[in-house]
């Protein structure tokens, strides 16, 4: 089963990706966006991250973009970033797509398959 782990700060955009993602059959984590709970991505191994831009101080995207290191495949970071329109072009990290918010459920869908199956790369590529 296809892991993906999202961290958000709001545990409301927590739960909803969790069960819109495991609808479709992934088996998702969600996380806090503090330092407990990036601390516990080292025990899992995702085969995506998800993770609003806005959930994570400075500290947290260095603390996350280590962790998605041990994830890289081929040079391909497995990662999704949800930022503002406006935010397309600052840096995020360590990250093949980018996704603006508010956000678009379908668009999550298709991007995360997209990129877990290779059809989508790109090294921090907007997806609008």
């Amino acid at each position: 089963m296809t892991k993906v782990l999202f961290v958000e700060e709001r545990a409301d955009l927590r739960a909803f990706i969790r069960d819109a993602l495991s609808e479709i059959g992934y088996e998702v984590q969600t996380l806090a966006a503090e330092a407990e709970g990036l601390s516990v991505c080292g025990l899992e191994q995702p085969d995506l991250v998800i993770y609003g831009r806005d959930s994570l101080t400075r500290g947290y995207v260095g603390v996350l973009d280590r962790i998605v290191c041990r994830l890289t495949r081929d040079g391909k970071d497995p990662v999704i970033v949800l930022c503002e329109d406006g935010e397309a072009d600052l840096p995020v990290g360590r990250c093949a797509l980018r996704l603006p918010t508010p956000l678009d459920i379908d668009a999550l869908i298709v991007a995360a398959a997209g990129l877990l199956s290779g059809e989508l790369a790109g090294p921090g590529a907007a997806l609008n």
